[in-house]
């Protein structure tokens, strides 16, 4: 049997409504060494809560200002003052800390897991409240492109196409591709017309090996230095340009650098 709801059932409906709405309230957090902003008893579905620490004391998130938003009646985060030289628990992009904790103290060493094709500058100390170097995965990168005898190369992002000089015509595949672990799968070669090979194999040159085993990282003076798996990318400081025409070194697997090292000069 259909029954419809009466104007009367309707009205308790429309009351009950905002009830199930504030059962849904946050209520005020604890937080030690630190106040917040609103301060109330009690919080609303979708208030969000900033907070502050004391001296000597701050968030365990990247601001010296947190919030934590209350959300089907619980917080986002738990509100958390630490000692300033702590250092706090990041979210990596492309990888993960390796035995995670809320924080971590002075003199901490922790290692990142990275994704493949993604490489991080382990390890990281805990020092004055920051890691040192900062926790990142950087994309791993591909050195110098592979040349071939009686050919060329063309390179578009991680990709290089090749094709051959009159005469000779391209023996495998085409294209080669910058790999996950930052080394370019093997080129083609160019084959004399008539089926003799001449000179088919790349050019003479040293292997590119990961930047540990060349040591200690060459210092650009007036330059800045980002640090890759297999090679080293200098930028010049405001007011310097680059003097020679390469910007990036490489490390072989004799453990030498590539030479002569960038040069950054006084333009102005």
């Amino acid at each position: 049997m259909e029954t419809k709801m009466s104007f009367r059932d309707f009205a308790v409906f429309l009351i009950w409504v905002p009830m199930g709405v504030n059962a849904l309230r946050c209520p005020a957090p604890t937080l030690d060494h630190g106040y917040f902003l609103p301060d109330k008893k009690a919080y609303a579905e979708n208030d969000v809560l900033f907070y502050a620490c004391d001296p000597e004391f701050k968030p365990d998130q990247e601001e010296w200002w947190a919030a934590t938003t209350c959300t089907a009646g619980t917080w986002s985060t738990v509100p958390k003052c630490i000692a300033k030289d702590h250092c706090i628990s990041l979210i990596i992009a492309h990888g993960e800390i390796q035995d995670k904790r809320a924080d971590y103290v002075a003199g901490d060493i922790i290692s990142i897991n990275c994704q493949e094709g993604y490489h991080s500058e382990n390890p990281q100390v805990c020092s004055d409240g920051m890691w040192t170097p900062h926790p990142i995965c950087k994309e791993n990168q591909c050195g110098v492109t592979p040349q071939i005898l009686n050919g060329k190369a063309q390179e578009r992002g991680k990709v290089v196409t090749y094709s051959c000089s009159t005469g000779y015509v391209l023996v495998g595949v085409a294209t080669v591709d910058c790999l996950s672990d930052g080394r370019w799968s093997d080129p083609p070669a160019c084959e004399a017309r008539g089926g003799a090979r001449v000179e088919t194999t790349t050019l003479p040159r040293k292997e590119e090996a990961p930047i540990e085993r060349c040591g200690a990282i060459p210092v650009v003076q007036n330059a800045v230095q980002e640090i890759f798996a297999w090679n080293v990318l200098y930028s010049c400081n405001w007011g310097y340009g680059m003097r020679n025409s390469h910007s990036r070194i490489y490390c072989y697997t004799d453990g030498l650098w590539t030479t002569p090292l960038p040069e950054c000069i006084w333009w102005y």
